[in-house]
């Protein structure tokens, strides 16, 4: 993923935080910290018309 992120033109600083979203996304699964259903719906009503 590292060589595929340089060979399109993303910056170090770049790969750097989407690393640590991915270890914060992956820390957040562990420990069952997943979204609400309530939480999923409010996402769905919030996007449904922006198309």
């Amino acid at each position: 993923m590292i060589a595929d992120t340089l060979n399109e033109g993303y910056s170090p600083e770049w790969q750097e935080q989407f690393l640590k979203k991915v270890a914060q996304g992956a820390a957040a699964a562990e420990r069952d910290d997943f979204a609400t259903p309530t939480d999923i719906e409010r996402v769905k009503n919030k996007y449904r018309n922006a198309r």
